[in-house]
């Protein structure tokens, strides 16, 4: 273990830190983060073929496309399906280099990641069975039941209380926690706290049923910066299994 004159000897350099546990950890620690990156990646291809993302959100055109229920739709929505599912098996990796066996804020945080990411999967998959039959009822439907029809989700959680508030919170307590302890590269934690911003954003867009922000917010800090965090997350737990 190093002293402290060893890390000022270094600069406080992003060597990554062997706190709090030495333990060889399994191959599949850096395996799940990578596989959400890739998930993240297979989401941001098949928001491009998703055709109901050129249409406006609620509109006739938006819910014909959805009751075709075509290749580009399926594909975006089990991709995010898989983003949760993945993600579950990650956050075993994260705590694997981060627990340190006391309960608080950093247990805490595990559980909202389980409870966000485990809803994320749920809420996809069940909109993938069900979205398509329930846009056919609605282009038969006269205008009552189009009305009821349009007024629920059948998502588990249409507001993001857990896909997007608990996410953002879990990310923003393991990046935070991870600078403190330099588990990982410096850079890493910041982006991940970028990322958590982002999905905060995302939930008080959904809040107040801002679909510019919430399309910013996700493009940015899942699509496009998402991958990079989990694919930088894997790199750094390898290493760590290595050393």
């Amino acid at each position: 273990m190093a002293t402290a004159d060893d890390v000022q000897a270094t600069g406080g350099s992003d060597r990554l830190d062997k706190e709090p546990s030495t333990e060889l950890l399994p191959r599949s620690a850096a395996v799940f983060p990578a596989l959400v990156a890739l998930a993240y990646l297979t989401v941001g291809v098949a928001f491009f073929l998703d055709p109901s993302q050129a249409e406006t959100t609620g509109s006739d055109a938006y819910w014909e496309v959805l009751a075709e229920a075509g290749f580009g739709r399926r594909a975006f929505l089990f991709a995010f399906a898989m983003v949760g599912v993945l993600a579950l098996g990650a956050i075993g990796s994260v705590r694997a280099v981060l627990a340190s066996g006391r309960a608080g804020v950093l247990q805490w945080g595990f559980v909202l990641g389980y409870l966000g990411y485990g809803v994320t999967a749920v809420s996809y998959f069940r909109i993938l069975s069900g979205e398509a039959g329930r846009a056919q009822a609605f282009a038969a439907g006269d205008d009552a039941t189009r009305e009821a029809i349009a007024s629920f989700s059948i998502g588990l959680d249409p507001d993001g209380w857990l896909m997007f508030g608990a996410t953002g919170v879990f990310l923003a307590i393991v990046n935070g926690t991870a600078l403190a302890r330099r588990a990982w590269p410096r850079w890493l934690s910041a982006l991940g706290l970028v990322i958590a911003g982002m999905s905060v954003l995302a939930w008080l867009g959904l809040l107040i049923d801002s679909s510019p922000l919430v399309n910013v917010a996700v493009g940015l800090g899942g699509i496009v910066l998402g991958p990079i965090w989990w694919a930088g997350l894997s790199v750094a737990i390898g290493r760590r299994r290595r050393s």
